[in-house]
């Protein structure tokens, strides 16, 4: 079987076709332990999506992320889109990418995640 890593199967079974793309992205973990002692959140940390679907993302990443985090992700598509918020998991990792899977996306905004999904890539 095809793998990124010796735990990250390529072809494992998905919900939803996935799509290549380079978007921009801002990445923020969510959990508790995260926080800087003074309570401030964490700093967003620019990535760019690699590939994406309805249910998750691809991310390039030079930060090293651990398996089961949660996230806010601010994906900033190009115009005429508009910046897609969602809230994730990471659901694995290697060196330089990292897989999420949505968590939470706001109702009116699923319409256009798939208008984007699928127009035609460039």
């Amino acid at each position: 079987m095809e793998t990124r890593n010796s735990s990250t199967p390529l072809t494992e079974k998905r919900n939803y076709p996935r799509v290549e793309c380079q978007v921009p992205a801002k990445f923020r973990t969510m959990d508790p332990e995260d926080m800087p002692n003074n309570g401030t959140r964490p700093a967003k940390v620019p990535m760019t999506v690699i590939d994406l679907s309805l249910g998750g993302a691809c991310i390039q990443s030079l930060e090293p992320l651990k398996e089961g985090k949660l996230c806010h992700l601010e994906i900033d598509f190009p115009k005429p889109y508009s910046q897609l918020t969602v809230f994730a998991e990471v659901r694995w990792t290697t060196e330089k990418e990292v897989g999420v899977q949505f968590l939470a996306i706001q109702e009116e905004r699923i319409k256009e995640l798939k208008d984007f999904i699928q127009s035609p890539r460039k």
